[in-house]
């Protein structure tokens, strides 16, 4: 159809995120430039029990739909639990990690603003659920 594209997740690939440190997470890029988004993408985040996107930072916004599983969002100032149908939002430039302490595959829809820096800097020491996040 013009001007609607349409897709599936069984037919997008997979991919693992490119943050060291990161474990038991896979990442599918639903929607992007080259599939016809000048100003978003789109992807879908599968983080296994234990599992986690680790600390990092970069130039664009974040709006993350957790769909299934619990997600422990964790910045430097704090962490949050999100749970199926909640959300949050992480601004350009805050330090952010994604952990899955459930026993269940966590499964989330983020939506990305592009920027004119789209390049992710891994950040240390990462979040713990164990302990709260270190102070700067």
């Amino acid at each position: 159809m013009e001007g609607i594209e349409v897709g599936h997740v069984d037919d997008v690939e997979y991919a693992v995120p490119p943050v060291p440190g990161s474990r038991s997470s896979l990442n599918q890029w639903l929607m992007s430039r080259e599939r016809g988004s000048p100003d978003f993408f789109v992807r879908r985040f599968l983080i296994g029990p234990g599992g986690r996107i680790a600390m990092h930072v970069h130039d664009f916004y974040g709006f993350i739909y957790v769909v299934r599983g619990t997600c422990t969002i964790c910045g430097r100032d704090g962490k949050a639990e999100v749970g199926p149908g909640g959300f949050a939002l992480v601004r350009a430039g805050v330090e952010h990690e994604f952990l899955n302490a459930g026993g269940e595959e966590m499964e989330a829809i983020c939506v990305n603003s592009y920027a004119d820096d789209m390049g992710i800097t891994a950040v240390e020491p990462g979040c713990s659920v164990d302990r709260d996040p270190p102070s700067r």
